[in-house]
C-alpha cells in the first residue's frame, strides 16, 4: 500500500467551516489528526464526516475510530463527531477504515464559543490507497 502527503483540511480554524467534497473512492482508510493551539477559554470544535457514493447525496458517516483503550474482550469504539475541548493545546487522532464503498467524504468543524474565545483547530488527513 502506498499513501499519501499529509492534506490540510482546515488550517487554524476560529469558527465553522463550509464542508469542502473529499475524493475518497480509491482510499482503503485515512487517519484525521485534529489540533488545537493558542489559548482556549471555552471554545470547542465538534468534526463531523458526511460521504457520498453520487457526489450529490450525502448521509452522516458513524464508523469514525478514535484513538481510545479498549480491553481484549471489546469491539474497536465507532462515533460520528469527534469533539476538541481545550483549555490548552492538544491533538488527536481519528481512523476512518472504510468498511463499505463511498466516492466522496465532507468535514464540518461545528465551532462554539464562550464567553471569551481565543485558539484555533487544525485537520489534515492522511489518505492510504489500495
Amino acid at each position: 500500500m502506498r499513501t499519501t502527503g499529509l492534506d490540510t483540511i482546515l488550517d487554524a480554524a476560529t469558527e465553522t467551516n463550509t464542508p469542502v467534497a473529499i475524493p475518497f473512492d480509491d482510499v482503503k482508510r485515512g487517519t484525521i489528526l485534529i489540533t488545537s493551539a493558542g489559548t482556549f477559554t471555552n471554545r470547542s470544535g465538534v468534526l463531523t464526516a458526511t460521504v457520498s457514493v453520487d457526489g450529490t447525496t450525502y448521509t452522516a458517516y458513524n464508523l469514525i475510530i478514535p484513538n481510545v483503550t479498549n480491553t481484549n474482550g471489546q469491539q474497536l469504539t465507532r462515533v460520528a463527531a469527534t469533539t476538541a475541548i481545550a483549555t490548552t493545546s492538544q491533538s488527536a487522532l481519528y481512523i476512518i477504515d472504510k468498511l463499505m464503498p463511498f466516492r466522496y467524504i465532507k468535514f464540518l468543524l461545528t465551532v462554539t464559543d464562550g464567553a471569551t474565545p481565543a485558539g484555533s483547530f487544525t485537520v489534515k488527513l492522511l489518505k492510504q490507497y489500495r
